[in-house]
């Protein structure tokens, strides 16, 4: 027996400074040992139905919608009740230069892994408006784990629009929405300081299509450029600082909520994470303050943008990461350890005198980008 070459993915529960061994056994008189909690995958016509063992989990690809519903299986009964559903997501929302709005339309859909411990769904299609036309394209792929409430997206925006050579676009965003009343508080981890809670989160007064949640009873923390971002409600801005990770927890008053972390959330800037009372707006690419936000900007950086717009080129793409944890009502989120686990670094928080953070911090400082 020979390998020409092997993937090891695999579950390996290590303590603080802890270090391991792993050794690989092969061949044909080799075989696995039993899995007794296995992940569980069933397609049910345009859904695919995911049970990881403490969450239940079902895709939708007909229209294409992240988290159709999201139970967790709080009282450990192995069943999933509709009582137990804490989450949705609604289409990933794209908008034009001139404010249209496209959402994720019909994808098709397709294992790329399927084993006991991970399952990856690959999801492709367009982005279409009221009308059905369709503007760019979208490869998003899920990642399920065994025994985990969290699922790694990956989306890649594919600009397919070929009636032109160059297209502008607002912004791209991914919704989510909690299932068991308004959320009642977003939790930034902004810095390598203690977390930043804003408790007065209520639904904004202007629908969809919306770029950005800065009204009152809304919070958005921003990563503009590399070095520069801020944590605002409204016009008041509640800190500010150089790098931030980018990780919050949105949570009901049940106690249920939503852990996102954005991998490479300074570096890939600009990154938003906008909180209202009625869903959390993982901003990809957040809508651009004005013209002049990236005039500054060398011609070999600043070429993405355009006019206060993001400039794509027919066939350019985009791939951005996020993990993203769902937990039962009475549960208590980690947003620290959720930067941790996308690599977040952040560094540099300053008070601002019209918010409500605390005094300035200086933390470890990454080193510069190469």
């Amino acid at each position: 027996d020979s390998l020409r070459w092997v993937l090891i993915d695999c579950v390996t529960p290590l303590g603080a400074g802890e270090r391991r061994s792993l050794s690989v056994e092969f061949g044909s008189s080799i075989s696995r040992a039993a899995i007794p909690d296995a992940l569980r995958t069933d397609t049910l016509a345009d859904t695919v139905r995911v049970i990881t063992g403490p969450m239940q989990i079902d895709t939708a690809a007909a229209p294409f919608r992240i988290a159709q519903g999201v139970w967790i299986d709080g009282n450990g009964d192995g069943a999933f009740a509709e009582a137990e559903r804490i989450a949705s997501s609604a289409g990933a929302e794209l908008i034009d230069a001139d404010a249209s709005l496209f959402t994720a339309g019909a994808a098709t859909m397709r294992v790329e892994l399927a084993g006991p411990l991970k399952t990856v769904l690959r999801f492709e299609g367009p982005y279409v408006d009221g009308t059905g036309r369709e503007l760019f394209r979208h490869i998003t792929r899920l990642s399920f784990v065994a025994g985990s409430t969290t699922i790694g997206v990956s989306h890649t925006l594919v600009d397919t629009h070929l009636e032109t050579e160059f297209h502008d676009i607002t912004s791209l965003s991914l919704p989510l929405a909690l299932t068991g009343g308004p959320a009642a508080t977003a939790t930034y981890l902004c810095d390598a300081g203690d977390p930043l809670e804003f408790s007065s989160l209520r639904p904004p007064a202007q629908t969809a299509p919306r770029e950005c949640a800065l009204a009152d009873g809304a919070a958005r923390l921003a990563q503009l450029t590399d070095d520069a971002w801020s944590l605002r409600t409204g016009d008041r801005v509640l800190a500010e600082g150089k790098r931030t990770c980018g990780a919050v927890d949105y949570a009901a008053a049940d106690g249920s909520g939503i852990t996102v972390a954005v991998t490479d959330f300074w570096q890939r800037y600009p990154k938003a994470l906008a909180a209202s009372g009625d869903r959390l707006d993982i901003q990809l690419l957040p809508a651009i303050p004005d013209s002049d936000t990236y005039a500054g900007l060398p011609w070999q950086l600043g070429f993405p943008f355009v006019g206060g717009k993001y400039r794509f080129k027919w066939g350019m793409s985009t791939t951005d990461r996020v993990n993203v944890t769902f937990r039962p009502p009475g549960s208590t989120a980690d947003v620290a350890a959720a930067g941790q686990g996308v690599g977040g670094r952040a560094v540099e928080r300053r008070a601002h005198p019209q918010g409500q953070a605390e005094t300035h911090q200086r933390r470890n400082r990454p080193d510069p980008l190469h």
